[in-house]
């Protein structure tokens, strides 16, 4: 939703900062003249200044083409959105520190009063606005999310100690402490080809990033193949200034990496990695964003110092110091 309506870190909410000219109006309007429709899920999570600033972004946009006028934005939901279906469980967490957008305001409060109480104008625009957009309400009962068995139902009764900020039950943490995988032992799970090969997930960069390079040690050392490390070439954005060697090393470390361009500090590679292709920079091969792919072979740079292959195992990570020179992949299309 911050994408949607443009938002930037530090963003202000108030609608003096939310106009838009230039570029960025002509952006939005590209995106939002054409549309008939608009679909909004998990809405229990979003917080109501954004989601006022949406709204009101959106009339911004369409306010030529559909002949709106932006002062009514409040009672023409979204522009004169013709079709707009929202989605959300409010019985969810809400959004950290913030109250949700059903949760109204229903008192008239002052802008210093709203600020004390850690809200703005905004959040209650926001509120006002999700309030009145409804014309039908569907209210689903129950759930086909969880399995109605034994462990299906033990989620349930987990996710409701979370919510609810209640201590868990002494044989429902039993049963949570036996999921850990014991790493050190002879843990099964270890060996099950459907948990290896799956796909694994994390609401944070911290966590994401340490899971791509333990699925990358783990799948190497599987097929009993050298882990090469690739180190990042790194650079200023603006191109002006070079790092220092002490800036590479920390800039090396950092896992956020919607800080570094959706590019790793160290990639790892071995014979017969799985990969995706997600940007193509040849631009003269006939290559399609998303094709898979398996590497079929390193070629390491000819500066590349030679290792002696002899006083170490052919499983030893080896760390580059150059970008290989060579590294070819044999594309597969998806099934």
């Amino acid at each position: 939703m911050h994408k949607a309506a443009q938002a930037k870190f530090g963003q202000q909410w108030t609608k003096e900062a939310l106009e838009l000219s230039g570029e960025p109006l002509k952006e939005m309007r590209a995106r939002w003249n054409p549309i008939m429709a608009t679909v909004l899920d998990e809405l229990s999570m979003a917080a109501p200044e954004v989601y006022h600033a949406l709204g009101f972004r959106a009339a911004l946009a369409r306010r030529v083409q559909h002949e709106l006028d932006v002062d009514k934005y409040m009672q023409e939901w979204f522009g004169r959105m013709p079709l707009g279906i929202q989605l959300g469980d409010f019985m969810q967490l809400r959004p950290a520190t913030k109250r949700s957008l059903c949760e109204w305001i229903d008192e008239t409060f002052t802008e210093e009063e709203l600020n004390a109480a850690g809200e703005s104008t905004a959040s209650e625009l926001g509120r006002y606005l999700f309030r009145d957009s409804f014309t039908h309400v569907v209210q689903f009962h129950g759930t086909g999310r969880f399995s109605p068995c034994r462990d299906g139902q033990d989620l349930v009764q987990l996710l409701a100690c979370m919510r609810q900020g209640r201590k868990l039950p002494d044989d429902l943490w039993t049963k949570v402490k036996a999921q850990e995988v014991d790493l050190e032992g002879n843990d099964c799970r270890l060996h099950d080809d459907r948990l290896s090969t799956g796909h694994e997930g994390a609401f944070i960069w911290e966590i994401v990033s340490r899971l791509q390079h333990l699925r990358a040690m783990r799948d190497a050392a599987k097929a009993g193949q050298r882990l090469f490390y690739v180190q990042a070439v790194d650079q200023y954005a603006n191109n002006v200034h070079s790092l220092s060697r002490h800036d590479a090393l920390e800039a090396l470390q950092v896992v956020n990496l919607t800080n570094t361009g959706l590019l790793m500090g160290m990639v790892p590679l071995f014979q017969g990695m799985q990969v995706r292709l997600s940007a193509n920079v040849a631009k003269n091969a006939l290559l399609t964003r998303e094709l898979l792919g398996v590497v079929v072979g390193i070629k390491p740079h000819r500066r590349e110092p030679p290792r002696k292959s002899e006083e170490t195992p052919s499983t030893e990570p080896c760390i580059l110091q150059y970008l290989p020179h060579v590294s070819w992949s044999a594309w597969k299309t998806r099934s």
